[in-house]
């Protein structure tokens, strides 16, 4: 019974060894889930028989526990984003099929196509490195520790995401300057953007540039054609309801706004033009309001007299 109660003996050099090969599980940039997986196998069989002989507080099996769940906690690391790469490979291996998909707005991309920098950065230690960690509270370590951020599985994502990053920014630039309008580019910019690409790849800055314009012109589009609605009720003796215009201005003034949040410059002259339409509506409005109560107002004075 007093033996239960006895701390684990100090270890040997050979253990401190043994205790190295944590180090160097966690500091490995090469390594994959099969190889983690090999040593997961080799060691269980190990430290149970060491267990059923009584020895499982010996620092060797301390030690070697470590390394167990140090590779147990990594190979599940490793699992993930060995097959998150291979889902985005095969999703952009149908890139030359998906384009004009996208284009058309028949299908949405691949869910395997975006958030590729957030989930890199889910898998990567910080800061600094695993191994350099505090591990007195061992159990919450083997829990929580990341990739280190040199690791060969997440260079291989970053390189792919990147190659694919640059064919969907080209193919942006590309799909612009065949003349397609502000919501198609918006798709494949986004495409672009979900691989990790940068904002300010080449091709998406000169994208960028012809989308704002297109988008800019979309806005005044669409406010024009709402006047002209407006207009046409008018012209037909079909007066709109009151209220009717304002609701046209006020989304037409929703646009201009988003348009600028997009990157169009506030001195546009056509988000300019929509916003004096927005005013129109919204005057003409007000003017029908006035006279509805100027009606109400005579209808009343009539039924009193």
């Amino acid at each position: 019974l007093a033996a239960e109660h006895e701390p684990p003996v100090a270890p040997t050099a050979a253990e401190m060894a043994d205790d190295s090969l944590m180090y160097a599980v966690l500091r490995e940039l090469h390594d994959c889930e099969d190889q983690l997986r090999a040593m997961e196998a080799n060691m269980v069989p190990i430290l149970k028989d060491c267990a059923d002989a009584g020895g499982a507080r010996h620092a060797t099996a301390v030690i070697s526990g470590r390394i167990l769940a140090v590779a147990r906690r990594k190979a599940a690391l490793l699992r993930d984003v060995e097959a998150r790469t291979r889902e985005f490979e095969a999703a952009h291996a149908r890139r030359e099929e998906l384009l004009p998909q996208i284009v058309a707005d028949a299908v949405e991309a691949p869910a395997e196509l975006r958030g590729v920098r957030k989930f890199i950065a889910s898998y990567t230690h910080g800061p600094g490195h695993p191994a350099d960690e505090n591990k007195s509270h061992f159990a919450r370590f083997a829990d929580t520790f990341k990739l280190p951020r040199a690791h060969g599985a997440l260079g291989r994502l970053r390189q792919v995401s990147e190659d694919a990053g640059g064919w969907w920014a080209q193919a942006c630039l590309s799909e612009a300057e065949k003349g397609h309008g502000h919501r198609v580019l918006r798709r494949l910019f986004d495409v672009a953007l979900g691989t990790g690409v940068d904002e300010d790849h080449p091709y998406l800055v000169r994208a960028t540039v012809i989308l704002n314009d297109r988008l800019a012109t979309r806005v005044l589009q669409d406010a024009e054609e709402r006047q002209q609605k407006d207009t046409r009720l008018e012209e037909t003796g079909k007066t709109p309801k009151v209220g009717q215009a304002s609701d046209m201005g006020d989304k037409i003034e929703a646009e201009v706004w988003a348009a600028h949040r997009e990157g169009v410059p506030e001195a546009d002259a056509r988000l300019r033009k929509a916003m004096e339409i927005c005013k129109a509506l919204r005057q003409k409005d007000g003017e029908r309001k006035r006279m509805e109560g100027r009606q109400k107002r005579l209808e009343a004075s009539g039924k009193a007299n």
